[in-house]
């Protein structure tokens, strides 16, 4: 969650899939190949059927090779097949992210010499016909990178296959380089930008899975939401008996919006509107508070990861006397007072 906005006018085509493929940006001119009317990550989206289905932009949008940019948007597959996400060909040479047949992503292109790959994901994605996927692809000053479901940008470390000898081609989603080999499911909310997203772009198109139309074109310029602690904050309070089901991210994301407006709630102020302007030492009390409370959470929801009920509950009491001490502090008045005037 959080993260950071793209800025709207970086935005260079947004397709929401709502019965058209109308670009909302109004940029370009896109072709449907494939249908309408399937149940998206927002309202509707685009269903391809594996054999013959394409959606390419009429005009060329990018030069591979010597600009930067990104593709991103939502897949959910339904097969093992190898598949394509996108692609950008310009007749003899193009560039494609793909999904593997063993759940991985790669980015690859051709040229008249032949086919190389470049970046690779490290996250293996199982198949399941309920989950969408947030893809990003793009190439910053030449060198491929991709991104899935918010994690680390894996970055190339070399740069493509020809220099200066490439043409602004077409894109094509849910298609290959040459717009075959189509995408089989589900497709919705894709956006091409003109820059190579960061990485707090990514967190905040994503948003922990859940993206609405503040992740979408054009973007909110209203601030992220604030919140005290993060999941690695989390983590090394647990420890390592926290079962795969409580720890999960959208159920941390869950607790993190309860225990932040608990704890401005309990101290009758809101740290939420200061907390960029708090020194180091009161965000650590913030942050214990914070992670204490969550990891309570976490624990209480599901204890059999670790060796015994004592275990989870000595963790509990521990974490729970932190917090209540910290918490203490910080409701005194005359403590809040004098973080006000620091």
């Amino acid at each position: 969650m959080a993260g950071t906005a793209p800025t709207s006018t970086d935005c260079v085509a947004y397709l929401k899939f709502e019965g058209n493929v109308t670009d909302n940006v109004g940029t370009y001119t896109w072709t449907a190949g494939a249908s309408s009317g399937s149940t998206g990550i927002i309202d509707n989206c685009y269903s391809y059927d594996g054999t013959n289905d394409g959606i390419y932009a009429d005009d060329p949008i990018f030069n591979y090779e010597t600009q930067t940019w990104t593709a991103c948007g939502w897949f959910k597959r339904d097969s093992t097949a190898y598949m394509r996400c996108f692609g950008n060909y310009d007749g003899s040479k193009g560039i494609e992210c793909n999904w593997k047949d063993d759940g991985y992503f790669h980015i690859g292109g051709k040229d008249t010499g032949g086919y190389e790959s470049w970046a690779s994901s490290t996250a293996n994605i199982a198949v399941s016909s309920t989950t969408w996927h947030f893809i990003v692809f793009g190439i910053d000053a030449g060198y491929p990178f991709v991104s899935v479901d918010g994690g680390t940008i894996e970055k190339s470390g070399t740069t493509l296959l020809d220099s200066g000898t490439y043409t602004a081609g077409n894109w094509y989603i849910g298609t290959n380089a040459t717009g075959s080999t189509p995408f089989s499911g589900l497709i919705d909310e894709v956006s091409l930008f003109d820059i190579a997203l960061t990485q707090d772009n990514i967190t905040y198109l994503r948003n922990g899975g859940s993206p609405g139309t503040a992740q979408q074109y054009p973007f909110s310029s209203a601030p992220a939401p604030v919140y005290f602690a993060t999941i690695e904050d989390v983590a090394k309070k647990i420890g390592t008996g926290a079962s795969v089901t409580s720890s999960s991210e959208t159920l941390f994301n869950n607790f993190l919006f309860q225990i932040t407006g608990f704890v401005n709630a309990a101290c009758r102020f809101n740290f939420s509107d200061v907390y960029s302007e708090l020194n180091t030492e009161t965000k650590g009390i913030i942050n214990e508070i914070t992670a204490n409370l969550i990891a309570i959470y976490t624990i209480a929801y599901d204890m059999s990861g670790y060796e015994s009920i004592i275990e989870a509950e000595d963790m509990i009491n521990v974490l729970r006397d932190v917090a209540i001490k910290n918490l203490q502090l910080l409701k005194d008045k005359k403590v809040t007072d004098f973080i006000r005037e620091v």
